[in-house]
């Protein structure tokens, strides 16, 4: 995938290089898809797979699977959330999701 092509799928991240969000959830996000737009497009994914193999693993796989946007990418949602909060809250992180992303 090409970084054009994945940041079609972002909806904070368009290829700036400075974030223009001053909000803490929309540059959160705005990070997120960032780190996530490099890591694919840079072939740089293991993280990313492990991040969707976390996701399944906490029985995520069908969630919201019609939106628009990669399992790939939401995984990686869930694994910086994860990572940021230090606990694993799924139904906090679907409402995060469907909050601020949906």
């Amino acid at each position: 995938m090409d970084k054009s092509d994945a940041i079609k799928f972002c909806r904070y991240y368009h290829g700036e290089d400075v974030c223009p969000f001053r909000d803490d959830e929309r540059a959160t996000l705005w990070k997120i898809e960032r780190a996530w737009v490099e890591r694919m497009t840079a072939g740089n994914t293991e993280m990313i797979e492990d991040a969707v193999s976390e996701y399944v693993a906490y029985g995520l796989g069908e969630f919201q699977m019609r939106d628009g946007v990669p399992i790939s990418l939401k995984a990686f949602i869930l694994n910086r959330a994860i990572k940021y909060d230090e606990r694993v809250d799924i139904e906090a992180s679907k409402r995060y999701y469907l909050k601020y992303y949906k």
